[in-house]
């Protein structure tokens, strides 16, 4: 059986070997390859020639924009570089190209991480770099210091060096930031059937299923359909399951059926065991593999002598009384309270002249005309108080039961004598 495990992939294709004097007017490219199985990340810098460089040593996605380029402070999923994967050719005019390919997991992962785990075709996401700074010979030997947001990676040669990066770098590696780009990633949809109480698992379970095969369903229209026949993410459908099914003679019938996907990294979800919702089954479908689980029941006929035994009776004969007493009035063992200090919010703020770090005056003096500031509040993400009360007590029922037994015993029984005749002794 083949496995149901696809692999979507996503071409990076970055010059991962940067130097000062990066192309503006290239910036980050990204575009789908033919088909929507992978996208093309790419970007042109000269070949380095010496002294201290930058490298991209991978990226985070994000759901919406980051206006201040301070990628520490919202939701970002990672998509690490690894050098085994990249390979680098020389582009023409002295540029150098490095292609990178990630899995499809590696992707839809970040994506999760990100909390934009379900999106629909054409929705949008943003990519900014992950970037990482040389020694001065430009060795990247024992660097490994994550550079997230712009202000890190402006300040980074001025804290470690004492000198800072050209003012086209500042400028130009701007531009890598919040790379918006459309999801156009397909899926497919797959039934599988299973006997009831069977744990599934597309990575570990094939072969474990009540049919040999599954079925792997083709979208019902061209609004679901990619342009190479796959589905698009987030379209709605309805699966009609089989009622009951026949396996080599034996008969089974439908009793749930539940969800698995590779966004949810295939954890079970939807559960129905009751209804038509049980068999004429509402979902949606999203990038990668979706997986909808049937679960049957084998039906056996009233002289099968291969039947399970019938459980026994939930209600005794005869039903004790209810009885009388109950549960006494707790009490509190112990209390635990919170410190006042969960509701104190710490707050600290700043306001000071662009750019943070390098402020040209001091803001408390005066405020030139014209000039930008910068201002950062701080705080406790959230305050809090409680009081927790552990109560205990005692129940006791007094229960009235009776049982009838049915008694046997043996007895003995005289059924005849006859008398004794005396007899003479001579």
């Amino acid at each position: 059986m083949r496995r149901a495990i696809l692999s979507f992939a996503f071409l990076i294709i970055v010059a991962i070997i940067l130097s000062p004097g990066i192309k503006a007017d290239e910036g980050f490219r990204l575009e789908p390859v033919e088909g929507a199985r992978s996208y093309i990340y790419q970007v042109s810098a000269k070949k380095w020639t010496g002294g201290v460089r930058y490298r991209i040593s991978g990226f985070l996605v994000h759901p919406l924009p980051v206006h201040d380029l301070n990628l520490s402070n919202t939701p970002t999923g990672r998509i690490a570089i690894s050098e085994d994967s990249c390979h680098s050719t020389p582009a023409g005019g002295g540029d150098i190209r490095t292609s990178c390919e990630f899995g499809e997991v590696d992707i839809l992962g970040a994506l999760s991480d990100a909390g934009i785990s379900n999106l629909a075709w054409g929705d949008p996401f943003y990519v900014s770099p992950i970037f990482e700074m040389s020694d001065r010979n430009g060795s990247f030997v024992g660097s490994g210091t994550d550079i997230i947001s712009y202000n890190d990676f402006i300040r980074a040669p001025i804290d470690a060096y004492g000198f800072p990066w050209s003012a086209k770098t500042q400028q130009d590696v701007k531009s890598f930031y919040n790379h918006h780009t459309n999801f156009v990633m397909s899926g497919e949809l797959h039934v599988v059937t299973v006997e009831e109480g069977e744990y599934w698992h597309p990575e570990t379970s094939m072969g474990n299923e009540l049919k040999p095969t599954y079925e792997v369903l083709p979208p019902p229209g061209s609004s679901g359909r990619t342009a190479a026949g796959k589905w698009k993410p987030g379209h709605s459908t309805t699966v009609n399951l089989d009622r009951e099914i026949d396996v080599s003679g034996r008969k089974f019938e439908i009793v749930s059926s539940y969800v698995m996907d590779t966004m949810g990294r295939f954890n079970r979800y939807g559960t129905v065991t009751s209804g038509s919702g049980v068999y004429s089954r509402p979902l949606n479908v999203w990038a990668g593999d979706t997986y909808l689980v049937a679960e049957y029941r084998e039906i056996f006929d009233d002289d099968d002598s291969n039947a399970p035994a019938p459980l026994p009776s939930p209600n005794p004969t005869p039903t004790p009384n209810a009885g009388s007493g109950g549960p006494q009035a707790p009490s509190v063992a112990e209390s635990i309270v919170s410190s006042p200090a969960t509701m104190d919010p710490t707050l600290t703020g700043v306001i000071g002249a662009d750019s943070r770090g390098s402020e040209r005056f001091n803001v408390a003096q005066g405020i030139p005309t014209g000039e930008t500031l910068y201002t950062n509040v701080r705080g406790k993400d959230y305050l809090y108080e409680y009081k927790f009360d552990r109560m205990t007590g005692k129940a006791v029922w007094q229960v009235d039961v009776s049982k009838t037994y049915t008694l046997s015993w043996v007895t003995s029984e005289v059924v005849g004598w006859e008398p004794c005749t005396p007899t003479e002794l001579g």
